[in-house]
């Protein structure tokens, strides 16, 4: 199990088009982590 804080953790919708994430406490050495835009349907993968 991961935790996830996001940068910044805080502002108005027009700000979410950019968003910074730190993972941490991750208790393996492999992850894959997808990320979907919901408006726009694309998808982002972390290796």
């Amino acid at each position: 199990m991961a935790n996830i804080r996001l940068y910044p953790p805080y502002g108005t919708h027009e700000q979410s088009s950019s968003v910074k994430f730190e993972i941490y406490d991750l208790d393996t050495d492999k992850i894959k982590v997808e990320i979907e835009n919901v408006t726009d349907s694309v998808k982002a993968d972390v290796k």
